[in-house]
């Protein structure tokens, strides 16, 4: 097999490549006799390794054929699982969204509210059994910055963007303690100088022509969802 340079497969928590320059164990023992040493055994690549994948050949440290194959059948499939869990999360949201539209929540203003507890005909990853959901979705990008009013005392609950990373909490968990509030969800193109962090901020805000305290936040995504217990 005729190389430039070889690749050396190694097993530690996966399979890592690095490129050495292409010899043999008889130039490399040659060298080390030259000099009046002996070859260490640990920078010889054997010839048989035994990894999570299979078995793993090698000539003289040149990869075979069919663990060349096998090694790069093990990346693709490694970065499909990784594409796969990076965006699950945007997946699900826009299925939700699917969803709420389905059940007549087409708009930022329209919340769907179970009329039950959650039980075996629902299908929830994370949904509670002992518990009334109150479901709503944000376009930001359609509406802008959106007002949303937390009555007192209900909750906890929360928003999460597009990606279902949270971005702020409701209720006893968020910044208004159970005690109720007005939140401003700002979009992500939103250049002004109020300062919304992730978690949310109080500050003083013109809502309607009248000055009041609100708790404000800048999502890094267009679409939102939120739920409330």
């Amino acid at each position: 097999m005729q190389m430039n340079k070889i690749t050396s497969f190694l097993l530690s928590m996966g399979i890592v490549a690095t490129s050495v320059q292409a010899t043999t164990v008889k130039e490399l023992s040659d060298y080390y006799k030259s000099k009046n040493m002996e070859v260490p055994t640990n920078i010889l690549v054997p010839s048989k390794v035994e990894s999570s994948i299979g078995t793993l050949r090698f000539d003289d440290g040149r990869p075979l054929e069919k663990t060349v194959k096998k090694s790069y059948d093990f990346l693709d499939l490694s970065r499909a699982v990784e594409v796969y869990l990076d965006h699950i999360g945007a997946v699900e949201t826009d299925v939700l969204k699917e969803a709420f539209a389905k059940m007549g929540a087409t708009s930022s203003n329209h919340v769907l509210i179970g009329e039950d507890m959650i039980d075996e005909h629902q299908v929830w990853p994370t949904g509670n059994a002992g518990t009334v959901y109150v479901f709503g979705f944000l376009d930001l990008k359609k509406d802008g910055a959106t007002v949303v009013e937390i009555p007192k005392g209900i909750g906890p609950g929360f928003l999460d963007d597009g990606w279902m990373r949270w971005v702020i909490d409701f209720g006893p968990t968020g910044p208004d303690r159970a005690q109720g509030g007005t939140y401003v969800i700002l979009p992500p193109d939103y250049k002004g100088s109020i300062q919304a962090p992730i978690g949310g901020a109080k500050t003083k805000m013109k809502i309607a022509g009248k000055t009041k305290e609100v708790f404000v936040v800048k999502s890094p995504t267009y679409h939102n969802w939120m739920a409330l217990r």
